[in-house]
């Protein structure tokens, strides 16, 4: 199953999107208020934001990749499975008069 991302304004909506907020202007109105130094705040909220989104983003990625890779293994061992059944009919319909496939090169000739 493919993990489809929220963005930003959906995530938001989540229990921890509002948290994540809650906690961000906590962060503003201090650095506002008791240290008076707005920039110090909006760095830290910024840098707060983006690492948690960037983690999130960065896990949605690995979790559709790792599924991509589980689609394409399971494709594979389904093609094998075919052409191993297919291949072992062809030869047992190929085999000529001295025992061997047809398939067989001879490099003699």
């Amino acid at each position: 199953m493919v993990h489809d991302p929220l963005s930003p304004s959906e995530a938001l909506r989540t229990k921890p999107g509002i948290i994540l907020g809650i906690l961000s202007v906590c962060i503003l109105l201090y650095s506002l208020v008791i240290v008076a130094q707005i920039l110090v705040g909006g760095f830290l909220v910024f840098f707060l934001t983006l690492g948690v989104y960037g983690f999130y983003r960065l896990f949605a990625v690995l979790d559709a990749l790792a599924d991509a890779q589980q689609r394409i293994a399971a494709t594979r061992e389904r093609e094998s499975k075919h052409s191993s059944d297919g291949e072992a009919n062809h030869d047992d319909a190929v085999t000529t008069q001295n025992g061997f496939s047809d398939d067989v090169v001879d490099n003699n000739e």
